[in-house]
């Protein structure tokens, strides 16, 4: 009796008699031999589903009708399969229903560039096995756990090819693998054939993080360095050595005022409120001080020592590049000498927008940029020199000769001229960006059409005044603007012209595109290291991070209306639970700015060694490694920039989305609730979105178990907000809820108002049946929170007895990190489980959240998303 290879495996399967092998074979049973050499190993763990297979897969698992469709291939040629969908479906199906790697790719297109695919994972598989067997059963499952040595060699690889090609490319890494140290330790100038012989530029979010990678540096075997500081770390006049003192005792030997204002004061004011370069800031306090100084006295025994820092960096005398790596903040990036031919590299992405007055809101900002339009007009003899008339005159849009028409001609002319740099210093409303920030306005609202959303942008050149340019585009940046329908400025940025570096390189662990195009370069593209399975895993098996979400509300806790929406009992019972279980491990937490303090009071309620450092909020935390030995946190609530700051973005990128809307049962139209955008570029829109929301909270997770190569170190932490990139958390809950009913917790109160007592007694207090107070009691007796004595007491009747110390009970069961119950003074139920992603239902020991009356409200609006 002849065998061929599909029919002995489908006689080893059981699938045909031995006596009977042959004959035709159907799609079941094609499917049927391929599963069993899978299970058998016979076949590779990656090898493709046939496609006859996949059909039947799609006959059982899906709604398909049977008909075939026609598809093209890559190379142009035309076949009859699947529908697009049907075929994504039963692949998936093979995954879930078989657990087997269909080893085919799904199809389809129009992904949004910064959307990633995840694959579902039962991790608790992994977790159920011992450390050492993990990655056996892992690469059993078809995923392989990646090494922190492994996917360190690949982000340097990431790093060195994208600079050696010149490209301008993010590179997208995890948090905690290392892309500082990275940039910090490398001998760049053994590599002339990497960096083209330019300069490498590290820049940096903070002056900590700054100050760690020059640290790193300084620790790394034969790497030249350099540290370049800002104003007040280098030069003694802004640092206010020279303000004079209340006390002559404390008077330093040499004051300087200008115009009667301390020196420090003055500087600050001329390049924080006037936007003028330090070097020309200071100048002109050399110019025009009080005291007639033809040096100031940081100058005095040769060049200030804010600008004896720059002396051989980043190149030498020879142009060539003088250290392996020059360390600085951002806003260096706007110093000619640190773009043009260099590479420049980005720890996080850079934030080039312009805030113009202390409060940073409309209003303000609208009437700031007046004040300096109507300054600069009357300074270079402007036809008009109000705002509301050149406001008026670049709306104007009139056929033929007229005397508008001749005035704005004239506008036209006249806008771009620069005033003397001693304006600067002379009218306090003069502002370095003033001449080309009215160019563009002028230009956004004569030439340019309002978008959806009524706004307009345009962006201009700009280059500082200063005294040392060389005429050639010194320091160009691009100023742009956005204004809305009613004339008020929404948004200002001012991005450093990184089309003069060599290479861009940019470090971050949850890019956001259209930011980055924003505040770097419009042509950056985006390179991963590791995908997002093998991401994951590393996370949570090599570096040791564990993500729970706690509830499925977002929670925006930044606004006016933060503290409105903040529930201190519920966030209390999270803390309370995660104090009890984690003991003393547990004080640090991190939020919003607006509700920072009062999640700190809840913490120091638990822990009296809870100080102002055992809270961030979010906005400061990246790039900072206060709790990289913390073993578990809380992060509650998220930013929530609201739609504007989204619309102003899509205005300045030249897109087109809009808020989604729907109508209420009065006929009102209202903002849609969940946040999501219509249009052609909606997409774009959720980016930047989640580049405030979800990136923050994923940034502020990193926060914790930042050592992969130290085994010990790992972490869990709780995050009371959905509001994170997708396949970002691994254990969920469905939150805290109330656990009783108001006639129950009247129940509760009654037993726990006494040391013992009978149904009866209690239903006496409360007037309600005895039966209730026993189905109650039943519960709670359940959850192993009241004790029963039988027979007791009077008449045989039970006795109970409560074990929650005057309160009602909160019961948690942790999944896989604990399931042990919780006592505590409130009455919340926390029940964490499995999220669908990674096995879904509760897992085994978790308890189910009781029914009844939930407790008050924990959100905003619903028009803010899915609270």
């Amino acid at each position: 009796m002849a065998y061929n290879a599909l029919t002995h495996l489908l006689v080893d399967a059981d699938e045909r008699r031995p006596d009977s092998p042959n004959g035709k074979l159907d799609d079941e049973e094609i499917f049927a031999a391929w599963k069993y050499a899978k299970e058998e190993n016979h076949i590779t763990d990656d090898d493709p589903i046939p496609l006859d297979a996949l059909q039947h897969v799609a006959r059982e698992a899906t709604e398909w009708d049977g008909d075939l469709v026609e598809q093209t291939t890559a190379d142009g040629d035309t076949f009859d399969g699947l529908p697009s969908d049907v075929y994504n479906d039963a692949l998936e199906a093979v995954r879930e229903e078989y657990d087997l790697d269909p080893g085919r790719r799904q199809v389809g297109g129009g992904r949004d560039a910064d959307a990633e695919p995840v694959a579902p994972l039962a991790l608790e598989r992994l977790d159920a096995v011992a450390d050492h067997e993990r990655e056996r059963v892992a690469k059993r499952h078809s995923v392989e756990i990646p090494s922190t040595d492994g996917a360190r060699e690949d982000l340097r690889a990431a790093v060195m090819r994208e600079i050696r090609a010149g490209n301008k490319t993010v590179i997208d890494a995890p948090t905690a693998l290392g892309k500082s140290y990275t940039v910090a330790t490398e001998q760049w100038l053994l590599r002339s054939s990497t960096t083209g012989e330019a300069p490498v530029v590290h820049l940096h979010a903070t002056t900590d993080a700054r100050d760690e990678a020059a640290a790193e540096s300084e620790q790394a075997n034969g790497v030249e360095y350099a540290v370049l500081k800002g104003r007040k770390e280098k030069c003694p006049a802004a640092a206010g050595d020279y303000d004079p003192a209340d006390d002559p005792e404390e008077a330093p030997d040499q004051t300087v005022t200008i115009a009667g204002e301390a020196a420090s004061a003055w500087l600050d004011r001329q390049c924080n409120a006037k936007g003028l370069p330090f070097s020309t800031a200071h100048a002109l306090a050399r110019k025009y001080n009080d005291q007639g100084l033809d040096e100031l006295p940081c100058c005095e025994e040769g060049d200030c020592p804010a600008t004896a820092q720059w002396d051989g960096i980043p190149r030498d005398d020879d142009g060539n590049a003088a250290k392996d790596v020059v360390h600085a903040t951002h806003p260096f990036a706007y110093v000619p000498s640190m773009r043009r031919g260099t590479n420049v590299v980005f720890d996080e992405q850079p934030d080039f927008s312009v805030t113009l007055t202390e409060s940073g809101d409309v209003e303000s900002e609208t009437a700031r940029v007046r004040s300096m339009v109507n300054a600069y007009l009357d300074e270079i003899g402007a036809p008009v020199t109000a705002w509301e008339a050149f406001i008026q005159l670049a709306k104007f849009d009139s056929a033929g000769v007229s005397d508008a028409g001749r005035v704005r001609d004239a506008l036209d002319n006249a806008i771009g001229t620069e005033p003397p740099t001693e304006w600067y210093v002379r009218d306090p409303d003069a502002h370095a960006y003033a001449p080309d920030l009215a160019k563009a306005i002028w230009q956004a609202l004569r030439w340019n059409d309002a978008d959806a959303n009524g706004r307009r942008s345009e962006t201009v050149s700009h280059e500082p005044p200063r005294f040392d340019s060389d005429g050639e585009s010194y320091a160009r940046t691009l100023l742009s603007v956005v204004v809305d329908e009613n004339n008020n400025v929404r948004s200002v940025r001012a991005t450093p012209r990184l089309s003069q570096a060599r290479s861009v390189i940019g470090l971050d662990a949850h890019p956001s595109m259209p930011m980055w195009h924003l505040n770097a370069d419009e042509d950056m593209t985006r390179d991963t290291v590791l995908n997002p399975t093998p991401r994951r895993l590393w996370r949570r098996y090599e570096r040791g991070l564990t993500v729970v979400q706690v509830g499925e509300a977002t929670r925006p806790r930044s606004g006016a209306k933060a503290g409105e929406w903040m529930n201190d009992d519920r966030v209390r019972a999270v803390v309370d639970r995660l104090r009890d279980h984690y003991g003393p491990e547990f004080k640090t937490a991190i939020t919003t700015a607006q509700v920072e303090g009062r999640v700190r009071s809840l913490l120091a309620d638990v822990d009296d060694r809870v100080t102002p450092d055992s809270t961030m909020h979010f906005g400061e935390e990246k790039s900072r490694n206060d709790f990289a030995d913390e073993s578990a946190g809380l992060l509650y609530g998220c930013m929530d920039p609201g739609d504007d700051m989204i619309l102003d973005a899509l205005a300045e990128l030249g897109l087109e989305a809009e808020p989604e809307t729907a109508e209420t049962e009065a006929g009102d139209i209202v903002r849609a609730k969940g946040r999501d955008f219509t249009g052609a570029d909606a997409d774009t829109a959720r980016s930047v979105l989640a580049s405030v929301r979800e990136n923050h909270v994923a940034q502020a997770a990193g926060r914790y178990a930042r050592n992969p190569d130290d085994p010990e170190s790992s972490a869990v932490v709780f995050a009371m907000t959905d509001a994170h990139p997708t396949g970002f958390v691994d254990v969920e809950t469905p939150g805290v809820e109330w656990l009783a009913t108001d006639l129950q917790r009247e129940i509760i109160d009654a037993l726990a108002e006494r040391p013992s007592v009978t149904a009866r007694e209690i239903a006496d207090a409360v007037d309600c049946s005895k039966r209730h107070v026993l189905e109650t009691l039943s519960k709670l007796e359940g959850e192993e929170l009241v004790e029963r004595e039988e027979g007791a007491g009077d008449y045989g009747a039970d006795v109970y007895r409560g074990q929650t110390d005057g309160d009602a009970a909160v019961d948690v069961g942790i999944s896989e990190i604990t399931n042990e119950p919780l006592v505590s003074p409130n009455r919340w139920s926390l029940v964490i489980s499995p999220t669908d992603g990674i096995g879904g239902g509760c897992a085994p020991g978790d308890s189910a959240q009781s029914s009844g009356d939930h407790g008050p409200s924990d959100g905003p609006p619903a028009q803010t998303g899915s609270d």
